[in-house]
């Protein structure tokens, strides 16, 4: 089975790197990256796809709603956070953070660990068709 890549919604707003495990009515069972923590039942509305790849901007203007991947607030393993861009100065950004107030020494970031804001909603039972294959005893491993 293909890996499907997704990010839950953790404490104080922040996305975790994870991956679908196995689908429950309106729950998934997903791994964090990382395995900081067992596998756990999630609803989907804290769920939400990664954001279609491609090359992250050269410059972030001020004012650019973006999210920062990194481990604040004691957080259990790095998480998208997110920000808006109030300053740059080459490859660093001073940003401030939706809804947590850190140390000015803390809000500043090279670009490498910035990306535009995910835009994808929270996923739903129609983002994945799950389809279970009865294998016979005889060529089970």
């Amino acid at each position: 089975m293909d890996e499907l890549n997704v990010e839950v919604l953790g404490p104080h707003g922040a996305y975790y790197k994870a991956t679908v495990m196995d689908m429950i009515g309106d729950e998934v069972l997903v791994r964090y990256e990382g395995d900081w923590c067992q596998e756990t039942r999630v609803a989907m509305t804290g769920v939400r796809l990664p954001p279609p790849g491609g090359p992250s901007p050269v410059e972030y203007p001020e004012g650019t709603e973006v999210e920062i991947y990194d481990r604040l607030m004691n957080a259990p393993y790095s998480a998208y956070w997110k920000a808006t861009i109030k300053m740059s100065k080459g490859d660093f950004h001073v940003v401030e953070f939706t809804g947590l107030q850190l140390t000015s020494g803390e809000n500043i970031f090279p670009s490498e660990k910035i990306r535009l804001r995910n835009p994808n909603p929270p996923i739903t039972p129609k983002t994945f068709y799950k389809v279970e294959v009865e294998v016979p005893e005889d060529i089970r491993d």
